[in-house]
């Protein structure tokens, strides 16, 4: 109990291991917003600017993004508070997953060191900057489909067992990434349905958590769709139907693939060129100061180079697929899940990639655009998945949780030995949790003190000497 208490206490504090890893995206995401000030705005960014300038809201944009937009640029008016957000949001989602997955009460700094690189190569790779600070719903969409994957890991971990304030915590998530997306709403709910067939598979249907997980779910999806009642959202597509585009999907960039990882050009200021298109096409004048934007650092040397370094990586097909396809990472991540499969003997963690999945699925089916940014997800849930091979892979699975996240009803290790305490142990692990036991901790035995005083072999001598002697007297 007290070694339990000791790791409970060593995940509620924040180190210098969390502050580092947080601080890699929050120095390299920073420095691309310094670059891009006020952050990297395209032609659907000004468009969803202009609704909220106006006050006349459709639904060609997730209205719950739009409201989140209103009320920070009504507070800082500024698109940098948007950016900012985006920033703080991945940066604390990463912290958390990699806390997750590491024990500092015991682990070597190898393991820490490990999480480090890979948060920097993440951090470094274009893609992942520039979308930190471009202003799309699909952004935090994407964000808050990775939070939710982490949170079905936690309760695979866990066996199935929730708390009530973890069930609060994953409905929130749920309801939030529903909202985020134009088929967010089918995300949430297939997603729903699959954990409450796993607790069901699990036994914890009984448990009171099984039915308050849905029930607040849908009042927290219902509660936040009826903002677009609020603030009259009409329909965009009113009288015509939106379509559908079938689209061939390759690893590698070809006629197949139209869509572009992101927008960002040589020799011209993207934020003029997005400002110009939009308000030309759709006819209308700027209606806040904010919608006149202009690139702080466009053509000064800073900016180029930064500039230049992003669309090598877009330009050239070997960076343009190693990196920014998600294609490729939708293939890596399954390998992943195979693998770790094969290693835990169990097919639990497919459970984490199911938002993800119909994500993409959706995706195929309702699109009508083939771009990156919808199919982002896949990148992040693969990064994701690295950091669980590697936990895995190095048998340094965490034995509790985040006390943030509170998924135990009580102090107690979980009753039923889940798959990662039943193969994530070293040689020595049990050696290590011995410790010394004060006599009044010692375990209690049934027998008496003088029961203990004889001597097996004795008692088993003696009984056939008796037996031996009656079969003498018959």
């Amino acid at each position: 109990m007290n070694l339990l208490k000791s790791e409970i206490t060593s995940n509620r504090n924040i180190n210098y291991r969390d502050l580092m890893i947080f601080a890699v995206p929050i120095l390299i995401f920073a420095l691309y917003l310094f670059i891009y000030n006020p952050g990297i705005l395209t032609y659907d960014s000004f468009a969803q600017i202009h609704q909220i300038a106006s006050g006349e809201f459709t639904n060609r944009f997730p209205f719950f993004h739009t409201f989140i937009e209103m009320l920070l640029l009504n507070i800082f008016h500024t698109p940098l508070a948007i950016v900012a957000l985006q920033i703080l949001v991945f940066s604390a989602i990463w912290t958390v997953i990699c806390k997750y997955h590491r024990d500092d009460a015991s682990e070597s700094s190898n393991k820490f060191t490990l999480q480090f690189i890979v948060t920097l190569i993440i951090c470094l790779i274009p893609i992942n900057a520039v979308y930190s600070v471009t202003l799309w719903p699909e952004i935090l969409f994407s964000y808050a489909l990775l939070f939710l994957s982490f949170l079905i890991k936690v309760l695979i971990d866990r066996n199935g067992e929730m708390s009530l304030k973890f069930a609060v915590i994953l409905a929130v998530t749920i309801a939030v990434t529903s909202q985020l997306s134009s088929i967010g709403i089918y995300i949430g709910i297939i997603t729903l349905i699959a954990i409450l067939a796993y607790l069901f598979k699990k036994n914890r249907n009984k448990e009171k958590t099984f039915l308050i997980l849905p029930a607040l779910t849908i009042i927290l999806i219902l509660a936040i769709g009826s903002l677009s009642i609020a603030y009259s959202v009409e329909d965009a597509h009113a009288g015509n139907s939106p379509g559908s585009a079938q689209m061939v999907w390759s690893v590698l960039r070809g006629d197949d693939w139209d869509g572009q990882a992101y927008y960002l050009i040589n020799g011209g200021d993207y934020l003029k060129e997005a400002q110009n298109r939009s308000y030309t096409e759709n006819k209308i004048t700027p209606t806040a100061d904010y919608e006149k934007l202009t690139s702080t650092n466009f053509g000064k040397g800073n900016y180029n180079l930064i500039n230049s370094y992003a669309v090598y990586f877009k330009d050239h097909t070997i960076t343009d697929t190693l990196f920014l396809s998600p294609a490729l990472y939708m293939y890596l991540a399954i390998i992943l899940l195979i693998a770790i499969q094969l290693i835990t003997k169990s097919k639990d963690m497919y459970l984490v990639y199911v938002p993800n999945l119909i994500n993409i699925i959706g995706v195929f089916m309702t699109a009508t655009l083939n771009e990156n940014r919808f199919l982002y997800p896949n990148l992040l849930v693969f990064y994701m998945m690295v950091i669980i091979f590697i936990s895995i892979y190095f048998r340094r699975n965490t034995k509790t949780l985040p006390v943030t996240l509170n998924t135990q009803k009580t102090e107690e290790p979980p009753s039923q030995m889940t798959y990662e305490n039943a193969y994530d142990v070293s040689e020595d692990y049990f050696d290590s949790q011995i410790e010394p036991m004060a006599p009044d901790e010692s375990i209690s035995d049934p027998e008496t003190p003088e029961e203990r005083e004889y001597d097996s072999d004795l008692i088993d001598q003696i009984l056939k000497e008796m037996e031996m002697d009656k079969k003498e007297g018959d």
